[in-house]
């Protein structure tokens, strides 16, 4: 009988992402063991779903950049203990202390997602050296639009062979059809009645995503 592979996700600060949630429940459970580490300051909603979908999931406990170099020492003793085959790292935090975690537990298959393009090169020039650290540590980099793998190759000089090229995906479903209740929930929700115009904004609601 063929091993599954044990794949496990190093996500920071996230409270809320159905994108998480869509991958633990739909990724093939015959041939994938899947596991998360959360580097939060607490519980949140999606270690609760992860949870409830009977993933394992690690928290870490984090509150900022002071708990970078324990949060490694965390995450390289998780993987020295489960031994995953493949890790994949989302958001800056989690990319900086996993995948150095990683080299050093010796993971071969090292892979995170870029989500920003130029927000240290064009906002805060002094982190483009970590962000440089970051892809040196990775095997493989997801970008999610051209313009993110542009600017790896074109303004961070990373090898084009190890890029690859992965859009945001959606359940189209989730926008269909959708209920007047629902609706209404959103009103009240963000306190838009009577406001005009309303714009929607497909991101987590988070200051530095404008």
């Amino acid at each position: 009988m063929k091993l599954k592979m044990k794949v496990t996700y190093i996500v920071s600060n996230i409270n809320k992402a159905f994108a998480f949630e869509w991958i633990a429940e739909e990724l093939n459970k015959d041939k994938f063991s899947l596991s998360f580490i959360l580097l939060n300051p607490g519980p949140s909603s999606l270690e609760n779903e992860l949870k409830r979908l009977n993933i394992k999931v690690n928290r870490i406990k984090f509150n900022g950049k002071k708990n970078l170099p324990l949060s490694f020492f965390k995450i390289f003793f998780i993987l020295i203990k489960d031994r995953p085959d493949v890790i994949h790292a989302h958001l800056f935090d989690a990319c900086l202390a996993g995948l150095p975690a990683a080299f050093f537990a010796r993971i071969k298959k090292r892979i995170y997602t870029r989500h920003n393009a130029v927000y240290h090169l064009e906002e805060h020039p002094g982190m483009v050296k970590y962000d440089r650290m970051i892809n040196f540590f990775s095997t493989q980099i997801i970008a999610i639009s051209d313009n993110v793998r542009n600017v790896l190759i074109e303004r961070e000089n990373v090898n084009p062979a190890k890029i690859k090229l992965i859009p945001h995906g959606f359940k189209m479903e989730e926008f269909e059809n959708i209920s007047i209740a629902r609706i209404e929930d959103l009103r009240d929700k963000y306190q838009s009645r009577g406001r005009y115009p309303v714009i929607g904004v497909i991101s987590r609601y988070i200051g530095w995503k404008g």
